[in-house]
């Protein structure tokens, strides 16, 4: 009786198309897989199935994302053409060509698609109207660059009195709370942004709704700050009625900003603070489930029709201040990885 061979393991549902990849190397093929199914694998095949089928290994290109990932690629397609060279027989055609491959490995291009893009620029600096010298911003120095491009760029348009600042400031927009909205734009240069115009609100009703209720909150308040301190509500209407004194509530921009930062978890009540009877407690609950209704069902109409009209003004200026900050990167050649790519 013979013994019982091992269970070869059997081979992947989708063999076929991983042998494709290895023999099809006329077709341009998309691999969607995820982690550690055999990607790399694959690629590094299909790269020494070119090599054996006479394709000069300076006319190959492996692009990944990453440097950890661009070095493991050339380590395994070195190993691999290392494999066929000695395993192969000498006199084989297919053989001879793996050991040229190796020979002329640095030939190839196994890098990351920054790298990539920088290679065809350097090749082509005069077609993409770049200075053949640019210097190539790493992702730890983008960050210094840009915020020193910003703030110089703002103290030029404080100083030239810039009307654009004036327009953000009609809208109650402070530029210098804008820098995380620019580093965002210029992180996506290709994307067009709608700058069409949206009237302002008129607010008189919800200012009235608002100067209403304050007026029963302050009747209500305690006139000294409870032992425990005051609560979310209270603390709610005593900014507010500051604002109401020492703002304009009449301007549009003074009274949503006034507005903007109120939620219902702001307006919360601790009833036992606004008295000791059952019938101001209920009246405290009362008074907070109003604030509540007020910011949902007034305010937020009124702050999204505010909002919809500063976008096209804050927007402008955003999209002006990157093409700024663009036009002095290709004026001192210092190309970011998003500029590698576009310009490539």
């Amino acid at each position: 009786m013979s013994a019982t061979s091992a269970k070869e393991p059997s081979a992947p549902a989708d063999q076929k198309a991983r042998d494709r990849i290895l023999t099809d190397l006329d077709t341009n093929l998309l691999v969607e897989a995820g982690a550690g199914s055999g990607k790399t694998t694959s690629l590094v095949g299909r790269m020494l199935a070119l090599v054996a089928r006479g394709t000069p290994v300076d006319r190959i290109a492996a692009v990944t994302f990453t440097r950890k990932a661009a070095n493991e690629l050339r380590e395994r397609f070195q190993l691999g053409l290392e494999e066929k060279v000695r395993t192969g027989a000498p006199d084989d055609p297919a053989t001879q060509r793996y050991d040229a491959a190796l020979r002329d490995l640095d030939a190839a291009f196994l890098g990351t698609i920054h790298a990539f893009c920088a290679r065809l620029l350097r090749e082509r600096p005069l077609e993409a109207g770049i200075d053949p010298n640019f210097q190539e911003v790493t992702d730890e120095d983008w960050a210094e660059l840009e915020l020193d491009f910003w703030n110089r760029w703002l103290e030029r348009m404080k100083r030239d009195g810039d009307p654009m600042l004036a327009a953000l400031g009609g809208v109650g927009v402070d530029p210098r709370s804008l820098h995380k909205a620019f580093a965002k734009v210029i992180d996506f240069p290709d994307v067009e942004f709608p700058l069409g115009e949206s009237a302002a609100p008129d607010v008189s009703d919800c200012r009235r709704a608002l100067e209403k209720l304050l007026a029963r909150a302050e009747a209500m308040l305690p006139r000294a700050e409870p032992e425990k301190g005051w609560d979310k509500l209270m603390k709610v209407v005593r900014r507010l009625s500051l604002l109401r004194r020492i703002r304009d509530w009449g301007d549009v921009a003074e009274f949503c900003a006034a507005i903007e930062e109120l939620t219902a978890g702001k307006c919360e009540v601790t009833q036992n603070r606004w008295g000791a009877d059952r019938e101001t407690k209920k009246a405290a609950k009362a008074l907070s489930e109003d604030f509540a209704s007020f910011i949902t069902d007034i305010a937020a109409d009124v702050l999204r029709c505010w909002r919809e009209h500063r976008y096209p003004i804050v927007m402008r200026f955003l999209l002006r201040a990157a093409r700024d900050f663009a036009a002095e990167r290709l004026a001192t050649a210092q190309l970011g990885f998003g500029d590698l790519l576009l310009l490539a």
